[in-house]
């Protein structure tokens, strides 16, 4: 099997983050109204009071310790965790994209929108990598055969770990420019 790196298998990469970075950076102006803080005088700084004598009580030597036998404990099943929150912070950047003015509340729309569909992208191919990839490479090395699915595993793997880095960052970039 050859490993060698071609610069057509991280062109999809390559375009999807110049072309998010491009579009996330045209708008951001740096306002003219924006004056630097004034400055402020320097101030003598107070001394600090004096240190208050503390009481030390001397320790007492432990005893065994009790041990509790209550039975198995119980487990409870919750719902699987949002990871990362990603989903939530989507939700809130629809819920604000209300009150912003008429200009900014259709951007924010659309950011929100392409942030919901990374984040299924994202779980679309954690499943494909983790369900589908995953074992039926397993089994063509348990089974001797060529390793034909090995490129595709690590396609997807670097397509999702650049998903999971676009996401935080748009939402970073929205936030300042917002």
């Amino acid at each position: 099997m050859k490993k060698t790196l071609t610069f057509a298998s991280y062109l999809p990469v390559l375009v999807a983050t110049l072309g998010i970075g491009s579009t996330a950076f045209s708008s951001c102006k740096k306002k003219e109204e924006d004056a630097p803080p004034p400055l402020v005088q320097s101030v003598a700084p107070t001394p600090p009071p004096a240190p208050t004598p503390v009481a030390v009580a001397p320790e007492e030597d432990a005893a065994v310790a009790v041990v509790d036998d209550a039975g198995p404990k119980k487990v409870a099943k919750g719902a699987p965790a949002d990871v990362a929150g990603l989903r939530a912070c989507c939700t809130a950047l629809k819920q604000n994209a209300a009150s912003m003015p008429p200009p900014n509340n259709a951007y924010a729309m659309q950011a929100a929108t392409m942030c919901e569909q990374f984040i299924g992208a994202l779980a679309a191919g954690a499943l494909v990598h983790d369900f589908v990839l995953g074992p039926g490479l397993a089994r063509q090395i348990r089974a001797g055969s060529p390793q034909t699915l090995r490129r595709p595993l690590v396609v997807v793997g670097w397509c999702n770990f650049a998903l999971t880095l676009t996401v935080p960052v748009l939402g970073t970039v929205l936030a300042h420019v917002s």
